[in-house]
């Protein structure tokens, strides 16, 4: 098993992510389940990709490729600006998506469509915190960082937002999402582009898993915060809002990893090595 591993890192980790989702609830729909009936897998679904990373990094590297992973958490000496990319590029273009839809063909979000303030203000720690906790360290930290090394930026996205939306797809096997055709397009649509942004942002980082937790957080405060995805924003403000938040991807994407942050800034930080599973 360590060969196979050591040779297939990247595809033991999609396998352990999608595998337990998708046997399992579309083996319980196929005996008779109601899609409502599974919505208490999706805590134990939500962790698995990060358990993956740290269940693989230490068959890999033992305790030394655990804390490495764990290491990578926070890059010291990452520019600010850098942190203000993550959280407000998402939310820019959200903005930016309900203006130019206000231009197109007058739609002005009534008050009632947006959350309200209290609410969102104590929804906003879980939605960074789990989020983040349970999903970066797997995407980017494991399955992004693994594929920087073998191919362009963008190109190691849009791997990583094919597997993210996938194991995604439980949301529509759970009835959480309508699961029509426009709807599951529009959404891989959406992942795809949020994959080649936040990964855009965590490779300009220098592979801060912090810094991939706060931009997944920008692009999830701006979908549940934002009168978006409503009824009666129908399907151009969410459109625009995917083209928006692609076009800023890709121009964040355009990048391989810079030199690590104390190259960049002088100050002295830790970035370590990571197995890539082709490094023996």
């Amino acid at each position: 098993m360590k060969a196979a591993l050591d040779k297939h890192p990247i595809l033991a980790f999609v396998l352990l992510c999608l595998l337990p989702v998708h046997v399992i609830l579309w083996s319980a729909l196929a005996l008779g389940a109601t899609p409502i009936s599974l919505r208490p897998l999706k805590l134990p679904f939500a962790l698995l990709p990060s358990a993956s990373a740290f269940l693989l990094a230490w068959k890999l590297g033992g305790e030394d490729g655990v804390a490495r992973l764990a290491a990578r958490t926070m890059v010291r000496g990452v520019p600010y600006p850098i942190y203000a990319l993550a959280i407000g590029s998402p939310i820019l273009a959200g903005a930016g998506a309900l203006l130019l839809r206000s231009l197109w063909d007058g739609h002005v979000p009534t008050a009632d469509q947006w959350p309200a303030l209290g609410q969102s203000l104590l929804i906003a720690p879980f939605l960074f915190a789990f989020p983040g906790v349970a999903e970066e360290y797997g995407w980017r930290g494991y399955m992004q960082e693994r594929l920087n090394v073998a191919m362009p930026t963008i190109v190691a996205s849009l791997f990583v937002g094919l597997t993210w939306g996938t194991w995604h797809m439980m949301d529509f096997l759970m009835g959480n999402w309508p699961s029509s055709i426009s709807m599951v397009s529009l959404f891989y649509a959406y992942i795809m582009g949020s994959a080649v942004l936040i990964g855009g942002i965590y490779t300009r980082s220098g592979g801060s898993i912090l810094i991939a937790m706060f931009a997944h957080f920008g692009v999830n405060a701006a979908s549940d915060f934002m009168p978006l995805w409503t009824s009666q924003a129908g399907w151009r403000t969410p459109l625009l809002f995917i083209v928006l938040i692609w076009l800023v991807g890709l121009g964040v994407a355009r990048t391989r990893r810079p030199p690590p942050p104390e190259d960049m800034n002088g100050t002295k930080s830790f970035r370590p090595p990571i197995h890539t599973g082709r490094d023996n």
